[in-house]
């Protein structure tokens, strides 16, 4: 049962308006919306254009570094004398790194060359027993409930095997 806004006398244009005028008498009454309004709209321009900007600046970055460590580079010594085969700046950085990563430590980190063991298996064993350590104080008191009760069984066992063989007749 609706009616059109014809059949009341009113017309599109006359409904607009008067939507209209009723937002600006509102808002004439209300300085707190234009200031939301402001603040809203400024945050949103500056997320949409930080957004922009960011994925531009990320895009073109990444394609610059891209390119650059995919040049071919020539290392040379500190007299500018070629020191090597011609390789990109990936390969020298990977090649760094795994040297890095080989090289032989002492028990404190430090390189040494008599003995040790490759820095990444002194990373991996402190970092390893470091977990195992916090692992063992975060539950300590159930490792301990776990012991007791293992030794109690072990203990209760080991006593009725001895009494068993001092005196075997017992059963």
């Amino acid at each position: 049962m609706s009616l059109a806004l014809e059949e009341l006398g009113i017309t599109k244009e006359d409904l607009i308006d008067r939507v209209i005028e009723r937002l600006i008498e509102r808002l004439d009454t209300e300085d707190e919306f234009f200031t939301t309004l402001s603040d809203r709209a400024r945050d949103l321009v500056h997320e949409t254009l930080s957004n922009k900007i960011n994925a531009a600046v990320d895009a073109r970055l990444g394609d610059e570094m891209t390119t650059i460590l995919a040049e071919k580079i020539v290392p040379v010594n500190a007299w500018g004398e070629r020191a090597g085969e011609e390789t990109t700046l990936m390969d020298a950085f990977r090649s760094k790194a795994r040297e890095f990563w080989d090289v032989s430590v002492d028990k404190d980190g430090k390189p040494t060359r008599w003995g040790g063991i490759p820095r990444h298996e002194h990373i991996m064993q402190k970092v390893l027993k470091d977990e195992f350590a916090k692992a063992v104080r975060d539950n300590a008191t159930e490792i301990v409930t776990a012991f007791k009760a293992a030794v109690k069984g072990n203990i209760s066992s080991m006593v009725n095997e001895h009494i068993e063989k001092l005196i075997p007749s017992r059963r």
